[in-house]
């Protein structure tokens, strides 16, 4: 028994072939030492040596189950390190979104599971020397993995796995940029459409005003009375204003979306803000009950844009909120300040609240002056620059209730400036 475990340790720790040399001198080792006559390789007792026989097949067979199992524990552990490392190399592909960033990520990782240099190379590369795997995915080739030094076997099995993870992650990529492309040019052509229905309508009708009205001082005015010329006058500077407020909003809009506009942040009390939006807009609007404690702190907060959002919120009120009174008030909450302004016209339904902010968007059965349906988006625009969110909901006295909130202590806005 002795022999048959040397046999066996010979087989786990050096291979089959050992274990067959070492099975032959155990049994050679027996026959010497212990069977009669001894120290002799001659057997007096012919019996024992069907028993040799025996132990040198028994011997070998369980020596090549050990080696076999051996073998299987090998395998089991390699293909186990190499799922691992799938994993690990999909994990760290699933990171980036971009073509270029998805082959830097590939070559780190796979230049670390490898302790070897690998490059991710684009199609139509020149074949390097050393290990070279085409990339394909299904609409073609997508490069091709390139490993320094030649590989054969498992090694070879187990960059084929990597290459068709690589290949799968930038098909992926590819199908993100083309969907992404895809749909920014259908956002284009949406706004570049939206935007000549807009100047086709909404700019054409005051240009037009402007142009039948200063047709007719040039064309008649010996003929009008006074008052008919002051009445002209006075459509085309009415005319002219709108028109300067259509062109103000789409540009305001433009800069605020570009991030040419930054705001300029000051600790400031809301109550000056909105008494300087008051007092310009009271005598074109009419009275708006406005409602501030006094205590609202101080807060970080441009006073133009914020006097530009205030304004714009009070004058769709009053265009929207059927000659109703127009209320506006504020509360401190923990770390954010919130304002309302609400109105008693129809509302917003629940099915719209989100579209009122998008660019261009006018909701059925509005006026039919307006505007083109971007004085909300400036406002969602401001409110985002400041780190705030703005809204819209039902006021308990009816009618549309549009609220924003403000932080207290710095906002997401002065963050971004920082590099």
């Amino acid at each position: 028994m002795l022999f048959l475990v040397g046999s066996v340790l010979t087989a786990l720790w050096r291979g089959r072939l050992a274990s067959a040399v070492a099975t032959v001198l155990g049994m050679l080792a027996f026959d010497f030492f212990f069977e009669t006559p001894a120290y002799s390789l001659s057997v007096a007792n012919w019996p024992n040596f069907a028993v040799f026989t025996g132990f040198l097949a028994i011997s070998q067979l369980v020596a090549n189950l050990v080696y076999r199992l051996r073998t299987q524990a090998r395998e089991a552990l390699l293909r186990e390190r190499e799922t691992a490392a799938l994993y690990s190399l999909a994990e760290n592909l699933s990171t980036e979104a971009s073509t270029q960033g998805l082959r830097q990520v590939a070559e780190g990782a796979l230049s670390d599971l490898m302790k070897l240099p690998v490059h991710v190379l684009p199609p139509g590369s020149a074949t390097q020397e050393g290990t070279v795997l085409p990339l394909v995915g299904p609409r073609g080739s997508l490069g091709s993995l390139h490993v320094g030094v030649p590989s054969h076997g498992p090694a070879r099995a187990f960059l084929e796995a990597c290459a068709r993870q690589v290949a799968l992650a930038l098909e992926r990529a590819q199908l993100a940029e083309e969907a992404e492309q895809a749909h920014t040019k259908a956002e284009l052509e949406l706004t570049r459409s939206t935007l000549l229905s807009a100047v086709s309508h909404d700019f054409r009708t005051p240009l037009s005003t402007i142009q039948a009205a200063a047709t007719t001082l040039v064309q008649e005015s010996e003929l009008l009375e006074a008052i008919d010329l002051h009445d002209l006058a006075e459509l085309i500077v009415k005319e002219s204003s709108r028109l300067d407020h259509l062109v103000g909003n789409l540009l305001d809009l433009m800069r605020l979306e570009a991030g040419a506009l930054r705001p300029n942040l000051e600790m400031q009390p809301l109550e000056e803000v909105v008494g300087t939006v008051l007092n310009r807009l009271e005598p074109l609007l009419g009275s708006i009950r406005a409602d501030l404690p006094d205590d609202l702190p101080l807060l970080p907060l441009d006073s133009v844009l914020v006097e530009q959002l205030l304004t714009n919120l009070l004058e769709n009120a009053f265009k929207h909120g059927a000659g109703g009174q127009v209320r506006l008030r504020s509360e401190a909450n923990a770390d954010t300040l919130l304002v309302e302004v609400a109105d008693e016209g129809p509302g917003v339904p629940v099915a719209l609240r989100d579209r009122v902010f998008e660019k261009f968007y006018r909701q059925p059965g509005g006026s039919a002056d307006g505007g083109v349906g971007l004085g909300l988006a400036i406002c969602q625009a401001i409110v985002k620059l400041h780190g705030g969110r703005i809204w819209v909901e039902t006021s308990p006295e009816g009618g549309a209730s549009f609220r924003f909130t403000l932080p207290l202590q710095g906002s997401g806005a002065a963050r971004q400036e920082k590099p």
